[in-house]
């Protein structure tokens, strides 16, 4: 690869930023919630930033030992931990949301209403 030097500049360019983004996450929903911000809601950031900042540190040290398309390749696996980390997390959540009960008008209810309710109608009206 003729332009590996500069590919691994990119990549790790590209790590760091998924580090700052990953750790701004956390920032931005205790500014959301404030006090309601509990530790379930920033832990898949905070999971995601220790991978980023380990494989990050990796691409950087091959770098530094001047293997180029081994930091490339750490790069696009930080991408891809990232994103499959994502889903997983995605997807736990929304096993766990499905699962839960839903609250009512003070009363505990075993289903949830269906995505296609218009805005008009609440959970309330669909369940009466």
């Amino acid at each position: 690869m003729r332009n590996a030097p500069r590919w691994a500049k990119v990549g790790i360019t590209i790590q760091f930023l998924a580090l700052v983004r990953c750790l701004g996450e956390v920032y931005r929903l205790r500014w959301l919630r404030g006090q309601a911000l509990v530790l379930a809601d920033v832990q898949p950031f905070i999971a995601g930033a220790l991978v980023a900042a380990v494989l990050c540190r990796a691409g950087v040290t091959l770098f530094f030992f001047a293997r180029y398309r081994a930091a490339v390749t750490v790069s696009a696996l930080t991408v891809a931990a990232l994103v499959a980390l994502k889903l997983a997390t995605d997807a736990r959540r929304r096993r766990a949301v499905a699962s839960a009960p839903m609250h009512v008008g003070g009363r505990t209810c075993a289903v949830r209403p269906p995505r296609s309710c218009s805005r008009g109608d609440t959970a309330a009206s669909w369940l009466a």
